[in-house]
C-alpha cells in the first residue's frame, strides 16, 4: 500500500468543508442517533462543524513550518478542533455546558528531578471532552485511571522499532493475513507472543474472546506450528471483517499492517488510536507550557533519550491523526459507538 501524504489525507476533508455537503453528512448521523428533526439540526450544526475541520486543518499544517520545541501547542490544539468536529457530528446540542469544553486529563503538577517522559503519567477526569469522547467510543468507568506514556507509545504501531530500540520490550506484534480474497481469511501471529504472555494458543484465544467488542464474532485456533499460531474470526455474515472492527488490541499502521497489542495493560488496551494521540498530545503540551525550561532542555541539549520518539509521533501525527479523525467521523474500522442503531 502507498504511503498516505498530507496532502492526500486533507484532500478527504474538503468533501465536508462546505455547506451542502456538511449538512448531508451531520444529517445522516444525526437520523442514525435517532436525533428529532434531523435536518433542522444538521442545519444549525453545519457551521461550527465546517469551522472546527477549517481551524484543526489549518492549525496542523502550522507544524510543516515551526520549530520542533513549540510543535506539541499547534498539535495539540488543532487535534481539539477535529475532535470537536467528531462530538458535533453526533451531539447536535455540543456544547451543553462549560464542563464538556475542559481537556478531560490532568498531569502532575510538579516533575520529579530526574524526570524521564516515559514515566509522565495522565489522569483521566470526570469531565471533559477526554471522557466525552471515550463514553462516544463505548467506554465507560475510566475515571481516575493514570496511564503512563510508556504505556501509551507502545499502542502506536509506527513508533514500535523506536519503542523496541528503547525500552527492549515488545508491546505489538505482527498478523499475517491469508487467503485476503475470501470471505473469511486466516490470520497468524508469532509464538514470541504467546512465550512473552505465558500463554497457551488456547489460551490466548479465550483471552482475546474474553475481551473483544460487542458483537456476534468468534476468534477460533486453527493451529499452532512452525512458530505461528494460525485463527479466524468467525461473524454471523458474509460480510468481511477487518480484526480492528472486533477488538481493541489489532491496530493498523498507515500501510494497513495489522498489528496485536499483548493485552498487558487492561486500561490502555482499551484506548483506540485516536485517544492515544490525544493523550500524549496533551501529556506533551503541558510539559511545553508549564516546564519550559525541561521541555527546552530535553530538545536542545539532547537530555532524554525519548526526543526521538517525540519528534516521530509529531510527524506522524500530521498524518495518521487526520485519517483516524476521518475514520471516526464516518464510522469506519468498527472505530465509533453508536447508542442508537450501531455503525455501519
Amino acid at each position: 500500500m502507498i504511503h498516505p501524504t498530507e496532502e492526500t489525507v486533507w484532500s478527504l476533508f474538503l468533501r465536508l468543508e462546505n455547506e451542502p455537503a456538511a449538512k448531508r453528512f451531520l444529517t445522516e448521523r444525526y437520523r442514525e442517533q435517532g436525533v428529532e428533526n434531523a435536518e433542522r439540526a444538521a442545519y444549525l450544526s453545519s457551521q461550527p462543524f465546517r469551522y472546527y475541520l477549517t481551524l484543526g486543518r489549518e492549525t496542523i499544517h502550522s507544524l510543516r513550518t515551526c520549530d520542533p520545541l513549540i510543535q506539541p501547542l499547534p498539535a495539540y490544539y488543532g487535534m481539539m478542533h477535529l475532535m470537536k468536529a467528531i462530538v458535533l457530528s453526533r451531539m447536535p446540542d455540543y456544547p451543553q455546558n462549560t464542563s464538556v469544553l475542559r481537556h478531560g486529563l490532568s498531569t502532575r503538577k510538579r516533575k520529579k528531578s530526574l524526570f524521564r517522559f516515559r514515566d509522565e503519567e495522565v489522569r483521566v477526569q470526570k469531565e471533559g471532552l477526554f471522557p466525552l469522547l471515550l463514553g462516544l467510543f463505548g467506554i465507560w468507568g475510566l475515571e481516575g485511571e493514570v496511564l503512563f506514556l510508556k504505556e501509551l507509545w507502545g499502542l502506536i504501531p509506527e513508533l514500535q522499532e523506536t519503542y523496541q530500540f528503547l525500552y527492549g520490550h515488545t508491546t505489538l506484534y505482527p498478523i499475517i493475513c491469508h487467503e485476503e480474497d475470501v470471505t473469511t481469511p486466516f490470520y497468524s501471529v508469532s509464538e514470541k507472543l504467546l512465550d512473552a504472555l505465558h500463554l497457551t494458543p488456547d489460551g490466548w484465544i479465550r483471552r482475546l474472546n474474553g475481551s473483544k467488542k460487542a458483537g456476534n464474532h468468534t476468534f477460533i485456533l486453527l493451529s499452532a506450528n512452525n512458530g505461528r499460531v494460525s485463527f479466524q474470526l468467525q461473524s454471523d455474515h458474509d460480510k468481511p471483517t477487518r480484526l480492528e472492527e472486533v477488538h481493541p488490541w489489532f491496530r493498523a499502521s498507515l500501510t494497513n499492517q495489522t498489528f496485536v497489542y499483548t493485552g498487558e495493560n487492561a486500561v490502555c488496551g482499551l484506548l483506540p488510536e485516536l485517544l492515544v494521540h490525544y493523550a500524549i498530545l496533551f501529556a506533551l503540551s503541558m510539559l511545553c507550557r508549564y516546564e519550559t525550561p525541561l521541555w527546552a532542555e530535553m530538545n536542545l541539549e539532547g537530555t532524554a533519550d525519548e526526543t526521538a520518539l517525540i519528534r516521530s509521533f509529531l510527524l506522524l501525527v500530521r498524518i495518521k491523526m487526520p485519517l483516524l479523525v476521518w475514520d471516526a467521523l464516518w464510522c469506519r474500522n468498527g472505530c465509533f459507538h453508536n447508542s442508537s442503531t450501531g455503525c455501519g
